[in-house]
């Protein structure tokens, strides 16, 4: 059997399966729909379905099921994010005989630097990306559990870990206390 026939079996016997399994990861039907069309050409894409058989025609579905879940955790981590500043949090007024800080707004400057290497050069991707979408996203540890399956005992170890880790990195450069 081609890739091909292999894929239209699977959608034909499964396809109901499918959509519940990917619509529990999105919440968003159209979004549970694109996810599977990219399971569907991941699964078009691979050079040999013969490893992932089950049994004598089929596909295994626990690996259709991983491979469901992992599209949607990095479709989650490559999204886009902008952020936003209300500017009037953030307006600070000085009176005649204030003057400006120099020395606490390079403090500040330096340990954005630190964050910023630690999430993108020193830290493993997980943990970084974790606290990334935890931080940006405004998610609380439920609502991540939620949307990632991952559990919380393991979101709260990671987000933690990464916490302690950039505070003893601001402590070796002086800026935390």
């Amino acid at each position: 059997m081609t890739n091909g026939e292999r894929v239209a079996l699977l959608y034909y016997k499964h396809k109901d399966w499918l959509a519940a399994v990917a619509f529990n990861f999105t919440k968003n039907k159209e979004r549970a729909e694109d996810l599977l069309q990219d399971v569907y050409l991941h699964l078009l894409e691979m050079k040999d379905l013969e490893k992932i058989i089950y049994s004598e025609r089929d596909l295994n579905l626990f690996y259709v099921y991983k491979l469901i879940r992992s599209k949607f955790i990095n479709s989650t981590n490559k999204k886009k994010r902008l952020s936003t500043t209300n500017l009037n949090e953030d307006i600070q007024e000085f009176s005649a005989n204030e003057e400006y800080n120099y020395d606490k707004d390079e403090s500040t400057e330096k340990l954005l630097e630190i964050v910023d290497k630690a999430l993108r050069e020193e830290l493993h991707w997980f943990d970084s990306r974790l606290f990334e979408t935890y931080l940006y996203d405004e998610h609380s540890i439920q609502s991540l559990h939620e949307a990632t399956r991952i559990s919380r005992n393991t979101i709260w170890v990671s987000l933690n870990k990464t916490k302690n880790y950039i505070k003893q990195k601001a402590k070796d450069n002086g800026l935390y206390n």
